[in-house]
């Protein structure tokens, strides 16, 4: 004989499948399997009865149970059974669902698939009862009912958390608890839904689309089992496809949505003095304090800023409904007076013959260095940005030169023997 019996299925291969509406998809809930085999015969005075318990919640698709069915005493076009499901162990519980079914006359010994129509809910942890029995009128007058047998098995110890139990006519028969049987919890799809067409900004990713849900789960297709990393980033024109997750039930239908991006502003910026001035023109700013973890300086929405002091500031750009951030400008010179400026270089050897060097001091702008003759002309001339500037004075006249250096705002002179 086989070895299952009430057997609630996911994909289940049977050589029967019986139902009004197509067969649902569920999760395999649980298995247990006994030491032997017994079989029952269903009447319609009598009904067989098995109880389950739920591992897992959700809607109860479809039952599957090892049967046979025969007849030898007139002839049938097929055999109708009535099947219930009761909430809790025996028959006592309300009913949930009660359908009824049309099977072959003649069945050999397989699994037979009850699709439910009515798919009622059920708990994780608490237990249900599988009833079916033959609509009466099924003798053909001869007081005969045809063969219909449902095949079964008890355990050889008693376990009574895991398994449900046997009933012949709403009476637990001396055997005790079964335990050979599998069940199965079907899925209440959600699916999910959004708007199948979506801006983005460039550089956007598939978190930052919108699809409602409880778990989105990104594709690149409609059918495709690998999903995409929520992190990818999506694509102009490309279409991507969203399923749900609810109670560890992933939606079959998948949203899918095609994705236009925008692009970002330009973000760079540029510094003159102690000015920093987007180079996005026409769009909108927030000036930010970066050593104040980007806090926005209040009333500064110019495109361009001027520090009132110190420090590294960026610019927060919004154009096309797209806003980016440009990295941080730094202003490290600002209020320096002349004197100051002086006081910051140091230029040596003096006298030299070969070459000079120039500390520069800290700075955030390009100086300009010139030597010059005592007549005027200029003899050397350099713009920098670097702190230490090394000059090489082979091609200069021996003699005395005048140093010129200057920030654009601030100069500072001194002598030098070129010797």
């Amino acid at each position: 004989m086989k070895k299952l019996l009430p057997y609630l299925t996911f994909c289940l291969v049977s050589a029967f499948s019986f139902s009004n509406v197509s067969a649902q998809s569920c999760n395999t809930d649980a298995s247990y399997l006994g030491g032997d085999n017994r079989a029952r015969l269903i009447t319609n005075a009598s009904s067989t009865s098995q109880s389950f318990r739920a591992l897992n919640s959700g809607t109860l698709r479809s039952v599957s149970l090892d049967m046979s069915a025969s007849n030898s005493v007139c002839s049938l076009s097929d055999i109708q059974v009535e099947l219930k499901i009761f909430d809790g162990d025996g028959l006592a519980g309300s009913v949930l669902t009660t359908e009824t079914f049309s099977l072959p006359l003649n069945i050999s010994q397989t699994y037979v698939d009850f699709n439910l129509s009515m798919h009622p809910t059920v708990t994780s942890g608490q237990l249900y009862t599988i009833d079916i029995v033959l609509t009466p009128g099924q003798d053909c007058g001869s007081g005969s009912e045809p063969n219909l047998v449902w095949y079964y098995s008890f355990p050889t110890n008693y376990w009574s958390n895991t398994g449900g139990t046997q009933y012949w006519g709403g009476v637990t028969p001396s055997l005790g608890n079964t335990q050979k049987f599998s069940t199965c919890v079907g899925c209440s799809y959600v699916s999910p839904t959004g708007n199948s067409n979506q801006t983005v900004c460039a550089g956007s990713t598939l978190s930052d689309l919108s699809v409602n849900g409880t778990t989105i789960t990104w594709y690149a297709d409609a059918v495709t089992t690998v999903p995409l990393a929520p992190n990818t980033t999506v694509t102009n024109g490309q279409t991507y496809y969203a399923s749900n997750t609810e109670s560890s039930c992933e939606s079959p239908t998948r949203l899918d949505v095609t994705v236009t991006t925008i692009p970002t502003p330009d973000v760079s910026v540029s510094n003159s003095g102690y000015t920093i001035t987007a180079n996005a023109s026409g769009a909108g700013y927030r000036w930010l304090d970066c050593n104040n973890n980007y806090s926005v300086i209040s009333g500064e929405t110019s495109q361009s800023y001027s520090p009132s002091s110190n420090g590294n500031y960026a610019v927060e750009i919004t154009a096309n409904g797209c806003t980016d951030t440009s990295a941080c400008e730094a202003i490290v010179s600002l209020g320096i007076s002349e004197k100051e400026f002086e006081n910051t270089i140091h230029i040596y050897p003096n006298p030299s013959s070969e070459f000079v060097n120039i500390d520069l001091g800290v700075h955030n702008s390009i100086i300009d260095i010139q030597f010059i003759s005592l007549d005027g002309k200029v003899l050397y001339s350099k713009s920098t940005s670097e702190v230490n500037v090394n000059i090489d004075l082979s091609s200069l006249p021996n003699g005395m030169l005048l140093i010129k250096i200057t920030d654009g705002e601030n100069i500072k002179f001194e002598r030098m023997l070129k010797q």
